[in-house]
Parts: C-alpha cells; structure tokens; sequence
C-alpha cells in the first residue's frame, strides 16, 4: 500500500479498512482469501516495508498461489483464482 498518509490524495479518502485489509492478506488471517477474491488480487509483494509493519505469513502466501519471484529483499507471490462454486 506505501506510505498511508499518501493514500487520502489518491481518493480513498478513510483508508484504515485498506490498511485491515492488507493486515489481514500479508498475515494470512482467516478473512484473507475472501479479501484476495474480493478484490481479485493476483499478485502480493512483500519486501523491507512489508516486513516491517506486517508478520508475513508465507505459508499463506505459498498456498494462495506460490512464489512467483525470490530476490535477495523482495519475494513475488502469484495468487491463484478460487474455484468456482
């Protein structure tokens, strides 16, 4: 998401249900798949500021899709569609 204090001149206007919502994706609580289709997500990054404000949980991440990408700082995480049903 970046720096959220830049976030309100982008027109979001009140962005701490975003700021929930990437908690909830980059820690893998139990919300996070339904926020990753909601907002049909496909590709998470996580690097140094990632790290910093969140608990990345990988195995989340890996079970949503796999790593896409590993640099020495910045891992790319693919998320897969949900099944249809």
């Amino acid at each position: 998401m970046g720096y959220p204090g830049w976030v309100w001149s982008h027109g979001w206007g009140d962005y701490s249900e975003r700021e929930k919502i990437a908690k909830a994706i980059y820690e893998g609580e139990s919300k996070a798949s339904k926020y990753l289709a909601d907002y049909k997500i496909n590709i998470v990054v996580v690097g140094p500021k990632e790290r910093e404000a969140y608990k990345i949980n990988q195995e989340f991440l890996t079970s949503a899709g796999g790593m896409l990408f590993d640099f020495p700082d910045y891992q790319v995480y693919r998320i897969r569609k949900p099944a249809a049903g």
